[in-house]
């Protein structure tokens, strides 16, 4: 593990009133042993971590989790093709559930979970012959998501203790829906399409339903990622006229644009209870072919704070209720060979984390 200290700048949001005090961070790498690639997905409220690494020397991949520097396996048993293991460990919640997902055949991922080293796999109608798209994964063990197959368009599912439902939604000409974010209240937000090629986003709430959509200008399309305790609703909408990403807040019924100051594009990727929001954003630059560079960063109380990462950051970036963030970055520097670009995760700690 390569720890960095660094101070980080922060940068006065549009609107905003006072800009916070630069936070201070502790940015940490974090590759598996002997691996030649490891992707960090999620953290949990006690500091565990999920994700995958790459064997050196092979293609295949294989979930771990961490803490404390102490390694494990994860989703060891998970059905694997002939000829290759694709299996990653992708949430994660304060009890120790881990949800992860596994490739037997490419049109249709798996999922599993795995609670105290016993491993379940997800069994939507049609398994294995159905492909299992994961959401969200709140402390009560509900995970949230959706499934598709030949004779079923995409569905939502709810599966907790081994039980597993489909949610059906109870809006006009529904022709496909997936959940995305699901809360320690049980409140779930998603996306469904309808029978005349409508997009819309929906929270549901105590048994509940409501449709919404983001209410800007030229938006081609959109869809939300989390919900916080708070109901809190954040998501990323894309805008017809240049095709740029941008991020949003919906909270108290009021929608919110996240924007990096002065970057070609936004994406948030995570929320926690006190209302830190971390993702990517796109800077200019005229050293790369693509004409900029991703930064990872974390808006909070209308402050935008750059992650210094050493190398760019992939765009799944998770933080818990400590305000830990963790994530997966690239870099072509120090690559054993033949590799040209090399994968890492990373472990953000802020200085006042126990504080």
């Amino acid at each position: 593990m390569r720890v960095v200290p660094a101070a980080v700048l922060s940068c006065l949001a549009l609107g905003s009133g006072n800009a916070l005090a630069a936070r201070q961070y502790t940015i940490t790498t974090i590759d598996y042993p002997g691996a030649a690639g490891t992707s960090v997905s999620a953290i949990s409220n006690a500091g565990k971590i999920v994700g995958s690494y790459a064997p050196s020397g092979t293609r295949d991949s294989f979930g771990f989790a961490e803490k404390n520097s102490i390694f494990t396996s994860v989703g060891g048993t998970s059905p694997c093709s002939p000829t290759r293991c694709r299996i990653g460990a992708r949430l994660v919640n304060a009890r120790g559930d881990i949800v992860g997902s596994f490739i037997v055949d490419i049109d249709f991922p798996g999922a599993f979970v795995q609670t105290n080293g016993n491993l379940s796999v997800i069994t939507p109608p049609g398994y294995p012959n159905t492909a299992v798209t994961l959401g969200a994964l709140n402390e009560e063990g509900v995970l949230v998501g959706c499934y598709s197959n030949a004779t079923t368009a995409r569905s939502i599912f709810v599966e907790f203790a081994g039980q597993f439902n489909t949610l059906t939604l109870p809006f006009a000409n529904v022709s496909s829906a997936c959940a995305n974010g699901v809360n320690n209240l049980g409140q779930i937000v998603g996306t469904y399409e309808t029978t005349t090629n409508e997009q819309h986003l929906f929270v549901e709430s105590f048994g509940i339903f409501k449709s919404f959509d983001v209410p800007f200008s030229n938006v081609a399309v959109a869809a939300p990622v989390a919900i916080s305790n708070r109901g809190a609703i954040i998501g990323n909408y894309e805008l017809s006229s240049d095709l740029s990403t941008h991020g949003f807040v919906l909270e108290r019924d009021q929608f919110a644009t996240i924007d990096f100051p002065d970057a070609l594009f936004t994406q948030v990727s995570a929320i926690n209870a006190r209302g830190e929001i971390v993702g990517t954003y796109a800077e200019p630059s005229s050293s790369t072919p693509q004409g900029y560079v991703s930064r990872a960063y974390v808006f909070y109380k209308g402050a935008y704070t750059q992650l210094p990462l050493p190398g760019e950051p992939q765009p799944t970036i998770d933080v818990n209720n400590r305000g830990e963030i963790v994530g997966t970055y690239t870099t072509t520097e120090n690559c054993p060979l033949p590799a040209v670009v090399c994968t890492h995760g990373f472990r953000a700690v802020p200085a006042d984390a126990a504080e």
